[in-house]
């Protein structure tokens, strides 16, 4: 299952680009976001959330500013070469800041609050924020491929003139937080099929109790107002698409 993360997650970070302009496929991150969260969620250590979020800035990036290279072999006069270098040194900076958020959603949600806790459903937009915020102003700043900038054509674009951008990355995050939540809390034996070193004893026990929960998550009333509370963002996104 580790072979299929490694190759997922760049995937899942290349269709994002898919949201912006000239493609303008607004609801994209609805989908791409949430399979990232739901990976950083089920992550079995901080390193592995980093090194998951890593990996999604790499095909979110690395897609998002390919066009750079040919800028800078063209005005700046390098060998085609050093500009993919140059280029490839660029999206692996930027990568970090995917990466920071995985670590982060994993040591202050994923870990000190429970699975089931609305907290992390709030968290996770707050901690967004932070990092693009720092990708923003750090070293002058690179805000490029920001994920408010999906919605410009989709139903969240009237809230724009009132929340701006930032605000928009957060509606999103909210929206797709949600939905990593009600997959992680419905479906728990996904924590478990995410998670390294499956083959162990221990680790077989906790997918047949994790695939026991499903059923008892599913007839628990406090489960129920959660992912009502979850999917109520998704569910107002999508009368507005429709309306």
């Amino acid at each position: 299952m580790q072979w299929l993360m490694v190759l997922s997650l760049p995937i899942f970070g290349a269709l994002n680009t898919l949201a912006y302009s000239p493609f303008a496929l607004w609801w994209i991150p609805f989908f791409t976001v949430t399979a990232f969260v739901v990976t950083i969620l089920s992550a079995s250590t901080a390193k592995q959330a980093l090194f998951r979020g890593f990996l999604f800035g790499l095909g979110w990036f690395g897609v998002g500013i390919s066009w750079v290279h040919v800028a800078i072999a063209d005005f700046g006069g390098l060998p085609i070469v050093a500009s993919m270098f140059v280029m490839f040194l660029l999206v692996a900076y930027l990568s970090l800041f995917p990466a920071l958020f995985g670590w982060l959603t994993y040591r202050f949600a994923a870990i000190k609050f429970n699975y089931q806790s609305s907290f992390v459903w709030l968290t996770i937009p707050f901690l967004w924020l932070a990092v693009e915020y720092a990708r923003s102003v750090f070293l002058t700043g690179f805000p490029w491929l920001s994920i408010g900038y999906t919605q410009i054509e989709g139903p969240l674009r009237s809230l724009a003139p009132i929340i701006g951008e930032f605000g928009l990355q957060a509606v999103v995050l909210l929206i797709c937080s949600g939905l990593a939540m009600l997959v992680i809390n419905a479906f728990p034996a996904i924590k478990y099929y995410l998670k390294a070193n499956k083959n162990s004893h221990r680790h077989l026990q906790e997918q047949a109790q994790q695939q026991n929960t499903l059923t008892n998550n599913l007839h628990n009333p406090l489960f129920s107002r959660q992912a009502f509370i979850y999917l109520t963002p998704a569910v107002l996104l999508a009368l507005c698409a429709l309306g």
